[in-house]
């Protein structure tokens, strides 16, 4: 019980003094005075150049236990929504990692690959970008807090055989400019939920999605120099108005289909290539 006392303590300490935050992430997101975001459903946690807390962001439904599927330590904190089961885990660290341009970018690259190679296991959106998350010290997403210690970097590494290095995406940052690694990252995201919203949702909806995940990107990635609203509306509208279109159930069927058929004509290939070969080593043999 102490414990977790004491880390909902260090949480709120950690906290900056006017973090982002909101009630509706339909509004987007605002600057507001420490005291009165903890009272909010959607805050920051982690301070712009030091990441204290590990955020995973497990877009499916009735996941609080998936850390125990993907073989992961139990998190610091888990926050639940009240009508998927959708939820956010919370990994507080025992010491931050600086993301100034003057940290050490061993510990900085280590720490992004073993944050990929957990969200790949947990299943977990990569296109997340860590700045807001429910907020753990609010009641509505019914928070559970787990007493653990906070964790050291290489206890949870030691969960991996090996850490695999997190996929780099081509023609971002500084070849083309921030704009198109926010539309590079986020048409990641589209391109897997489009049939969902189409499916279950509207355009509206999808359009919002995807504009939140932009402002969020946009005040986490470039936080000293912002891009401008506008931009964030562009890349938004396109990314959602190009998958609108071009996805499809059937095209996704079709897709499918095509994949199945080639991987079978492979099969078939390597059968073929196989029986001639056993044909041969039998006409050999007979011949000697």
């Amino acid at each position: 019980m102490f414990n977790i006392e004491n880390n909902r303590e260090i949480l709120k300490s950690q906290i900056p003094l006017k973090p982002y935050a909101t009630n509706d992430l339909d509004f987007g997101l605002t600057i507001q005075n420490k005291n009165k975001a903890l009272d909010m459903l959607y805050l920051q946690v982690n301070h712009p150049l030091y990441l204290h807390t590990m955020i995973f962001d497990l877009d499916k439904e009735n996941c609080f236990y998936e850390f125990e599927n993907a073989h992961l330590p139990i998190p610091s904190f888990i926050t639940k929504s009240p009508d998927s089961g959708r939820c956010h885990y919370g990994y507080m660290l025992n010491a931050p990692i600086s993301s100034t341009e003057k940290s050490r970018q061993k510990p900085v690259k280590f720490a992004r690959a073993l944050y990929y190679n957990m969200a790949n296991r947990l299943g977990a959106d990569l296109g997340y970008a860590g700045l807001i998350t429910k907020n753990p010290l609010h009641s509505h997403w019914s928070p559970f807090w787990s007493g653990a210690d906070l964790y050291e970097l290489n206890d949870l590494a030691d969960c991996f055989d090996d850490l695999e290095d997190p996929k780099k995406r081509e023609n971002t940052e500084l070849a083309f400019g921030r704009n198109v690694e926010m539309f590079d990252t986020q048409r990641q995201w589209a391109y897997k939920n489009v049939l969902k919203y189409k499916n279950e949702s509207s355009f509206d909806a999808f359009y919002k999605e995807l504009l939140l995940k932009c402002e969020t990107f946009n005040s986490f990635a470039n936080y000293n120099n912002l891009l401008p609203y506008k931009e964030l509306v562009s890349t938004a509208k396109s990314i959602a108005k190009f998958c609108w279109k071009e996805f499809s159930n059937e095209k996704l069927h079709d897709i499918q289909s095509k994949k199945q058929k080639a991987r079978r004509s492979k099969r078939t290939e390597k059968q073929k290539l196989h029986t001639k070969t056993l044909l041969e080593k039998a006409i050999m043999i007979n011949e000697e």
